[in-house]
């Protein structure tokens, strides 16, 4: 009686179950499908133990052959359910067209042998049989039937271990704490053997999967009657994982954030819903943001995928009924072939993020209107900074700043790089870039801070009459303010003078950076901050810069100094520049004096600092400590002799 009421529970639980799925879950990928016979397998063998029971509780005609047919049918059954367990799991992390005909060999190798020998059993009980009486007895074999279910379950195991970073912590649990309570049902059946205990064990863990992390519920829309961003990413994840092409559109209404209430209103909601599904023609239709749908398309008829586009455009020339009246809306739509256009996962919702946040000038784009190869490079500095943060790879690199009327090295630029095998080295420009979409940008920005305070401080730098340590500020750091004042408090700590530290800016982010940053300015310079202005007369900003804000020093633009050594004009220009700095009771700076007549070019006018090749660049501690050391005219008047492979450090 036991045995009929598990049956019976695992059973009704598994078609409650497989309800549930047909009728709300319409993604169909190989997950689902694994899932879906992993409760088939289940259910079956739930079926049958029912059958057998029921053959014997009643007596009916030739009982025991019934019941030796079930058992048969429980045994194959069962074996199937331990490999779509395996395949399920699997199927979180790869696709089955991923794996190479070895791994799939080895996979189903277990399988294979268990069921050829269930296979054998009417002849020769090697895994069950029942005696004269009716009596059901195990066969001296039967360990081959556990121990193939053992192999799955250390498969998962090793596949969860391997893939941990890939896997949510949520399916971790649920899927260990699963498979500890199947195994203690199966142990538990050993001593209770008329029981179905191990069977409806497996269609409560089946149950607990369905209802926290194979829900489809998650994959529909709860405002709209499609599907959700959960169900976008599990295709698009799909779709790279089999390596299938399709095509993918998508669909962003501009200024659906301008009209306020807009998703309150059911009727525009369902005239949104409707269009789509009219224009999509049977195609999945996905809500993946407030303002954004996504079509999926695969194998599309010759001129499908122009039509869909031109029928959106022509939809949205005509006005929308918001709350009763007229509202027109503008729309932009991203057309792409994947994974063709876009190889990598990660990278297309780089491609996805940046249609949605750029600036709109056209209303239909292709991957040829987007630079995929800045987007994937972004991808890839941001996936190696998160490596070199976690090895700790960063270095410090130093350039020397010469003094022109001293006649040697009296100050650094402290800047920071790292190398990547798939990037190459990357530096402090392209690192500040990027690194605030990865949220690394407070780490590095302190590891440059103290790095530098540190380095002054243990080689006593100021007390060899280092005046001048620059930092650059990136366009991303200007929307940090406890960033800059935690640079200062590193400083303090190390006993650096801060009116030795100088902020370096460039034309452009001084141009582009918000009031909010310009009012921190001001507040540095009453902590006692120095101020920096790179290239300028790069046409970023106007002559009331250098007045109204507290600049202390100016560099001027690179190209301004290139042009200057051959160009009279260009070379009046700048010292006008430098005589009104100087005027104002600023500094003047150079950068790329890279050889001999670039040098004796800025010799003969009114600077202060000169920085470039010809006096190294990005030297590490030891090269900046040697280079000082030289710290003489000699340092000038050798550097003609000095070879490249001297000059250890330098960066090209």
């Amino acid at each position: 009686m036991l045995s009929i009421c598990f049956s019976m529970s695992a059973l009704l639980i598994s078609l409650f179950i497989l309800y549930n799925l047909f009728r709300l879950s319409r993604v169909k990928n190989r997950q689902n499908m694994f899932f879906i016979a992993f409760i088939l397998s289940n259910c079956s063998t739930a079926f049958s133990v029912l059958c057998g029971d029921m053959a014997e509780m009643y007596h009916i005609p030739n009982a025991v052959a019934v019941m030796d047919v079930m058992s048969f049918l429980y045994y194959v059954l069962h074996i199937i359910a331990g490999i779509c367990f395996y395949l399920y799991i699997l199927s979180h992390i790869r696709a089955w067209r991923s794996l190479n005909k070895p791994q799939r060999a080895a996979i189903l190798f277990p399988t294979i042998v268990a069921e050829a020998v269930i296979m054998l059993n009417p002849w020769f009980h090697w895994i069950y049989y029942y005696d004269e009486m009716g009596e059901y007895h195990r066969g001296k074999y039967i360990a081959i039937v556990y121990a193939v279910t053992a192999v799955y379950l250390v498969g998962v195991i090793y596949q969860i271990i391997r893939n941990r970073t890939d896997i949510s912590i949520r399916k971790i649990i649920v899927v260990l704490s699963g498979m500890s309570f199947s195994v203690a049902a199966v142990i538990l059946q050993l001593f209770i053997p008329d029981s179905a205990i191990e069977t409806v064990s497996i269609a409560v863990v089946t149950l607990v999967f369905f209802l926290t992390i194979q829900n489809p519920r998650e994959n529909l829309d709860p405002e709209m009657s499609v599907f959700s961003r959960h169900a976008f990413e599990d295709m698009i994840h799909s779709y790279y994982l089999s390596g299938r092409d399709f095509r993918f559109i998508c669909i962003y209404v501009d200024d659906y954030s301008e009209h306020t209430g807009m998703e309150n209103d059911p009727g525009l909601v369902t005239e949104f819903v409707e269009f789509l599904n009219d224009v999509g023609n049977g195609t999945n239709i996905y809500h993946i943001d407030r303002a954004e749908f996504a079509i999926e398309i695969t194998d599309p008829a010759p001129g499908q995928i122009d039509k869909i586009i031109a029928d959106i455009r022509i939809r949205f020339e005509k006005p929308w009924k918001l709350f009763g009246r007229d509202e027109l809306f503008s729309v932009s739509i991203l057309s792409l072939r994947l994974p063709e256009d876009v190889k990598a996962e990660p990278v297309f919702y780089s491609v996805l993020r940046q249609f949605h946040d750029g600036e709109k000038i056209k209303s239909v784009y292709t991957a040829k209107d987007l630079d995929i190869e800045d987007i994937e490079r972004k991808h890839q500095i941001t996936v190696a900074l998160s490596r070199a943060i976690e090895k700790k790879t960063l270095e410090m690199r130093y350039t020397p700043v010469y003094s022109l009327s001293g006649k040697k090295i009296t100050g650094l630029i402290a800047t920071v790089r790292f190398f990547d095998d798939a990037t190459g080295y990357v530096y402090d420009d392209e690192i500040f870039r990027f690194a605030e979409s990865g949220g690394y940008i407070m780490h590095v920005a302190n590891i440059l801070f103290e790095k530098t305070a540190v380095f002054i401080k243990e080689n006593k730098l100021q007390e060899a009459g280092m005046d001048f340590v620059g930092i650059r500020v990136y366009p991303t750091m200007t929307m940090h303010y406890n960033l800059l004042t935690g640079m200062f408090e590193y400083m303090d700590r190390n006993g650096i003078d801060k009116s030795r530290v100088y902020i370096m800016m460039s034309e452009s982010t001084l141009a582009n950076a918000t009031e909010s940053f310009r009012r921190t300015i001001k507040h540095l310079d009453e902590m006692g901050g120095r101020f920096c202005l790179e290239e300028y007369g790069g046409g970023y900003t106007d002559i009331s810069t250098i007045y109204d804000m507290p600049i202390d020093v100016i560099s001027i633009n690179r190209r301004v100094v290139a042009d200057a050594v051959s160009n009279k004009s260009a070379k009046l220009a700048m010292e006008s520049a430098m005589d009104l700095a100087h005027c104002l009771d600023m500094r003047t700076m150079v950068s790329g004096i890279n050889d001999a007549e670039y040098y004796s070019m800025i010799e003969s006018v009114d600077c202060d600092y000169a920085t470039g090749s010809y006096f190294f660049e990005q030297l590490d501690e030891q090269g900046f400590i040697r280079a000082l050391a030289a710290n003489d005219e000699s340092i000038v008047e050798t550097m003609d002799d000095k070879s490249e492979t001297d000059r250890e450090g330098e960066a090209t």
